[in-house]
């Protein structure tokens, strides 16, 4: 039994002629999309077999740093056993977008992977390190459409002109976006697709009742740990899958600590109790709230983040004093508010402080991300010292 990494290691020398992409494939190029490589693919037009992709890549990214507060290097060291592998290596890599937009309160990138028998997986990235990123996300809970949204179809849309057969995949809410994807694209396009994996991602806030639009649900296979927190949100309408992770709590969103057997994940037969418990507490609060409270929420908590002037949770991590003022400079009826859902009724909630705080004595899981931490706000101050000689 193993991860991602040990299954590169047992099947990276199959070729997918060999051997077909199994849900693990999937997993592992849905990653792929989390990492800043603009530096390579400058603009749309460009096309690299993925072992000269990551070739390029390594050459100019910072392999030490991360990409986020939160994220750890196991996408890069992942691409680079990929580049290594004859079951990756000559996949073609192309149609790169990533942008980020707070004007527009949007975060997407998307990238194209072109199989040797010509079929195409699209990969949708989940929420970076962004603030703007995870306060489009959070905009779900009152919003049936957001921007991101409008993206993944626009981008499915025209890699489908020169396709024939398609595969969507996405992590968090990368697989949010490509479950989207597939229900609200076109019929033409439709019919090009032949699955659709999402891993750990939530799913629609408003239940769909169109019987057309469900009917696509046949194409779509949803993967999420045990212990699953993202992967329970809202409604969901793919086939479950439900898998082992070396991880606890929320940490288990993480698909590098996902077991693997042979060419699959090791199921599990059910969600862990503190999984269902979190999620029904989270469907508690929010059907207690009204439409205009849950964008009374997510705006002030924003709100909030965004007077301290951080951009991204790195620097958010560095300007806890500024965190503090910006508390403390809102309205008392706002600042009561969020305190009440978050401190009267979430975290006193035991399942919910189990899911975040208990497990946080999951050593394999915190040294991960202590190390990430390290990284990315090593990588952060050398950034800022750089603006400045500049």
């Amino acid at each position: 039994m193993g991860n991602v990494f040990d299954y590169i290691d047992w099947r990276g020398d199959l070729t997918v002629n060999q051997s077909k992409f199994s849900g693990v494939d999937y997993a592992i190029l849905s990653q792929l999309a989390f990492l800043d490589i603009d530096k390579v693919f400058t603009d749309v037009t460009v096309s690299l077999k993925l072992k000269d992709a990551y070739e390029a890549y390594s050459k100019d990214a910072n392999l030490e740093a991360n990409v986020g507060l939160i994220f750890s290097n196991s996408a890069k060291n992942l691409f680079r056993a990929m580049s290594k592998a004859p079951r990756f290596y000559d996949i073609i890599m192309s149609d790169y977008v990533c942008f980020r937009c707070e004007e527009k309160e949007e975060q997407f990138a998307a990238i194209t992977f072109t199989l040797p028998n010509k079929e195409k997986i699209i990969a949708f990235a989940g929420t970076d390190d962004t603030i703007i990123g995870w306060k489009e996300d959070f905009m779900l809970i009152y919003k049936d459409v957001i921007n991101a949204h409008k993206s993944a179809l626009k981008y499915l849309e025209r890699i489908a002109k020169n396709a024939t057969k398609l595969h969507l995949v996405g992590h968090s809410k990368g697989a949010h976006l490509a479950m989207y994807a597939l229900f609200y694209t076109s019929e033409d396009v439709y019919k090009k697709i032949v699955s659709v994996r999402g891993f750990d991602g939530p799913g629609f806030y408003n239940p769909i009742n169109d019987e057309v639009i469900l009917s696509r649900a046949k194409k779509l296979i949803e993967y999420s740990p045990q212990n699953s927190l993202f992967g329970r949100l809202f409604n969901h309408y793919g086939k479950q899958k439900i898998v082992s992770s070396t991880f606890k709590g929320a940490f288990q969103h993480d698909v590098f600590s996902w077991r693997v057997e042979r060419n699959r994940f090791v199921k599990c037969t059910h969600f862990a109790e503190s999984s269902d418990k979190t999620d029904a507490k989270i469907r508690e609060i929010l059907s207690s709230l009204t439409l205009s409270e849950k964008e009374r929420l997510v705006e002030t908590v924003f709100g909030i983040l965004s007077k301290t002037g951080a951009k991204t949770l790195t620097e958010l991590n560095l300007m806890r004093l500024e965190l503090v003022k910006s508390f403390w400079s809102v309205p008392y009826e706002d600042r009561a508010f969020i305190g009440k859902i978050f401190i009267g009724e979430f975290l006193k909630d035991k399942y919910v402080r189990s899911m975040f705080l208990v497990d946080m004595r999951d050593k394999n899981a915190t040294s991960v991300l202590k190390n990430s931490r390290k990284h990315a706000i090593k990588d952060h101050i050398q950034k800022q010292k750089e603006k400045i000689d500049k």
